[in-house]
């Protein structure tokens, strides 16, 4: 046996007298580093993931357990806990409610299936493929102007645009464009928001 396959034997040994619940809370240690050096001027609570690609202007805070992916954020933005959100451009001064769903990609509904297998040769979570090139787009990006609160539990449907200064209702499920300065609720019933000024300086 040579040396390296001992050391990595002592290794292995080490790591399993040592409680899972201790390694775990090691590595959420270790990220949580990861991401004060990557992106100092976000200040992200535990379990928060961010991908590399994301860029954040100052002052931007995630709640717990918040995934972002894809994404650009203005200054002073905010995500409640729990939120997931992918390829989203967001704007300055807008709050993000807890649980949060954006840009999850979609399944097109006029092609022979659903399934991923029929329109995408690379998506990751189908184990096989029926074509060579894509047939379908399955992620567009989602714009979220300035000073847009989006309520607890929306769901918002990829390539959708919402204005500035516009609500988002908690529960609203968002398909399709939304005017600056409109409120949302019951799942889509648009209301003008009057009592709003529209003239801030982002």
């Amino acid at each position: 046996m040579d040396i390296s396959m001992r050391k990595f034997k002592l290794l292995m040994s080490f790591i399993e007298g040592i409680p899972r619940e201790i390694i775990a809370l090691n590595r959420g240690i270790a990220y949580s580093y990861y991401i004060k050096t990557r992106f100092p001027s976000v200040i992200a609570n535990a379990g928060s993931i961010i991908s590399d690609d994301c860029l954040f202007e100052e002052g931007v805070r995630l709640g717990e357990n918040v995934r972002l992916s894809h994404c650009k954020v203005g200054r002073y933005s905010y995500f409640a806990r729990d939120s997931q959100l992918s390829n989203c451009n967001i704007g300055r001064f807008c709050s993000i409610g807890a649980d949060v769903l954006a840009g999850l990609s979609m399944h097109p509904t006029h092609k022979v299936s659903t399934h991923p297998a029929f329109y995408s040769p690379n998506n990751p979570a189908s184990r096989i493929a029926f074509i060579k090139e894509q047939l379908f787009d399955e992620a567009s990006p989602i714009n979220i102007g300035n000073d847009v609160w989006i309520g607890t539990r929306s769901i918002i449907l990829d390539g959708v645009s919402i204005g500035d200064g516009a609500v988002i209702a908690a529960g609203a499920v968002v398909t399709k464009n939304i005017s600056p300065y409109k409120i949302i609720v019951d799942k889509g019933t648009a209301i003008i928001l009057v009592t709003r000024n529209n003239k801030g300086n982002w």
